[in-house]
Formats: C-alpha cells, sequence, structure tokens
C-alpha cells in the first residue's frame, strides 16, 4: 500500500484530532464499557494502517476500560514509533505490532481476536473489495469498526480562486486511483463502508469531522498545497503550467493573508 511520511503525519495531527467527531467517540466509549461488561476481559483493538499511532493516542484515554493493542502497518520505521503511544495511558495493559501488508493479508486470520478494529484516513485508500471482505470478516456479534477521517470530496479555500474547482476535480480523481490496494474509493469511501456495513448486519453510526485550517496550521496548509497541486498535475499534464500558477497564487494568499480551509471528511462506527 502507499506509505505516509512520519512529517506528514505529525503534521497532520492536530487537525485530525479537532476534527474527530465528539459523538462517535463518545459512542464508541459506551460500546467499550458494554462489550467489556460482557466479555469481562481487557477490549481487545487492533489499529489498521496505524502510522505513528495517532488512534492509540487519541482514543486510549478517552475509552473508559482496560485494552490491549496490536498496531498493524506495512512501515517497520513507523511501528517503532508507534510502538511506544500507549506509554502515557495507565489503562493501556499492552501494546504489540505487527509489519503487515494490509493489501495482501488473510483477514480474518488478522481480526481474529478482536473486539474492535481502528482505522484513521485508510479507507479513501483502499479498493471497494478490501472493504467488503474487512466488513465480511469482522459481521460476529459484538465487534465493532471505528474508521475515521475518511476524505469525502469536500475542499473550500478561503478567497475563491477560479481555478479551485478544476484542481479539486482533479485532486478527487487522483484519489480514485490505485493506492497500492487496487482503484481506490477516495471520496466515496465512507458511503462505500456504510453500506457494506449495513449489508454484514452492523448497526451504522456517521458523522462529519471535517479539517477546519486556519493560520496556526500554516504548515500543514503548505503541504496540502503542494500535495493538491502534485496531485492535479499527475491527472492533467496539459494543465500543469495553469496548476502551477494555481499553486502560486494560493501560496502567496497564505503567506500574505492567511487561508482558511475546509477537508471534508467523516467518521463511521459500524456495531454488530
Amino acid at each position: 500500500m502507499s506509505g505516509f511520511s512520519a512529517n506528514w503525519l505529525s503534521l497532520r495531527s492536530d487537525a485530525d484530532a479537532r476534527a474527530r467527531s465528539p459523538r462517535i467517540t463518545a459512542r464508541t466509549a459506551a460500546w467499550a464499557l458494554a462489550r467489556t461488561r460482557v466479555t469481562g476481559r481487557p477490549l481487545s483493538i487492533i489499529d489498521l494502517g496505524c502510522g505513528t499511532g495517532s488512534n492509540l493516542r487519541f482514543l486510549a484515554p478517552r475509552l473508559p476500560v482496560a485494552q490491549r493493542w496490536l498496531l498493524a502497518d506495512h512501515d517497520a520505521g513507523l511501528l517503532a514509533l508507534a510502538a511506544h503511544s500507549g506509554t502515557g495511558c495507565r489503562r493501556v495493559r499492552g501494546v504489540s505490532t505487527a509489519a503487515v501488508d494490509l493489501a495482501t493479508a488473510p483477514l480474518d486470520d488478522l481480526l481474529a481476536d478482536a473486539d474492535l478494529v481502528t482505522a484513521s484516513a485508510l479507507f479513501d485508500l483502499v479498493a471497494p473489495g478490501w472493504t467488503a471482505r474487512l466488513t465480511a470478516a469482522l459481521a460476529r456479534p459484538g465487534r465493532a469498526l471505528l474508521a475515521v477521517l475518511s476524505y469525502d470530496g469536500r475542499m473550500t479555500l478561503s478567497a475563491a480562486d477560479p481555478c479551485d474547482a478544476v484542481v479539486r476535480r482533479l485532486v478527487n480523481e487522483h484519489q480514485r486511483t490505485d493506492k497500492g490496494f487496487g482503484p481506490a474509493l477516495g471520496p466515496l469511501a465512507a458511503d462505500w463502508l456504510c453500506r457494506q456495513a449495513r449489508l454484514s448486519g452492523a448497526q451504522v453510526f456517521t458523522a462529519l469531522s471535517d479539517w477546519r485550517l486556519a493560520g496556526s496550521d500554516e504548515d500543514l496548509q503548505q503541504a496540502l498545497l503542494a500535495g493538491w497541486a502534485e496531485a492535479a498535475s499527475a491527472m492533467a499534464p496539459d494543465a500543469a503550467s495553469a496548476i502551477a500558477g494555481w499553486h502560486s497564487r494560493r501560496l502567496e494568499t497564505l503567506r500574505q493573508q492567511g487561508l482558511t480551509s475546509v477537508v471534508g471528511h467523516r467518521d463511521v462506527l459500524a456495531l454488530w
């Protein structure tokens, strides 16, 4: 699967934490408490595509139960950083890691012992068939999936530029290209996940979890503008000059006046 650098994951960490839906987090916490009352043991959590461990850092102190985490990622360097994510939370009774290619891993085996499967900014990268296989593997009573921060195709910037709509369309087309799992769901990810989870018998909750970026997020916005320009140019090489002009104008606005940006995401909680 396509990877992300530790620097990019660090840049987005604060925006991710601000964006996550409090309602979905609260429902997850309530489910976790009920689940551990039934099982009488620590909650078993697997985080797919864990990166540096942001899901663990965010969720662990918000789940009112003892927890054991398995962090799964294909990047050994990120796993080494993630392995220490739970050291500050007394409810975390253990953290282990697994170097695994999620695109090819047998999901039934990987998820066999999980009560809760979590993933952040993963489902927009995967193919429809992978999501269907995952929900099928999870479809047993008492299990849950928390998939947060799936990009949904919305992207708005202050002080509208004539090229914004074209860049957004091209970026969304790029989101549908192969990220290592086959042609990706991209902006369709949350809707497709909700559909597959319901078809497999889950009760599904969803909420917006938009990034809302302002002056304090300048470094992240610079990285976003660069990434969007690169993705748009890859989809329309003949328009590369116009896209470069858009990028330059947007950077100038960011530096001189500041930009506010909204990047649409959704959180999904599925309960079986």
